[in-house]
């Protein structure tokens, strides 16, 4: 007999049922990610520019600009945007990652993205939106955060 729904769990939770490598990825991720977005981006610019200066010197090579009269580098910029990948990355990966110890049998019942085919198949569910909705609020993360950096020099 099949059925199109996913069976209510009987197993009872226990100390080998807990994905501790999965626990432990996720929290070495969000320290990782944390420690990331603490660090400011002037942190390490201050020598960087003098570098540049000497550079631009010297050779006569324009890696500095000039916007609305501030000084900003290529370094900058690619600090900004990684920072803000970085928080949309931690935001989705937190959202998968509740997404999936919230369900019924994690990753068969409603089956994740990841998931065999046989599982979803099973369960007669090849589309969870919960899963969608965990990327896109990290997609939402990185766009806004970067909008709002934009705003800081435009």
């Amino acid at each position: 007999r099949r059925t199109d729904k996913c069976q209510p769990c009987t197993s009872t939770f226990t100390e080998e049922s807990v994905p501790w490598k999965a626990i432990i990825l996720l929290v070495l991720l969000l320290k990782i990610c944390i420690v990331m977005l603490a660090i400011p981006p002037d942190a390490f610019s201050d020598s960087y520019l003098r570098e540049m200066v000497q550079v631009e010197n010297l050779t006569g090579d324009f890696t500095l600009f000039f916007i609305n009269g501030a000084k900003l580098s290529v370094y900058d910029l690619l600090w900004h945007v990684l920072q803000s990948f970085l928080a949309g990355l931690g935001i989705c990966y937190i959202g998968v990652t509740v997404t999936y110890f919230d369900s019924l049998k994690p990753g068969i019942c409603p089956p994740s993205p990841l998931s065999p085919r046989k599982y979803r198949a099973l369960s007669g569910h090849t589309f969870h939106s919960s899963y969608i909705m965990a990327i896109l609020n990290g997609a939402m993360t990185f766009f806004y955060l970067l909008w709002e950096q934009r705003s800081q020099y435009f």
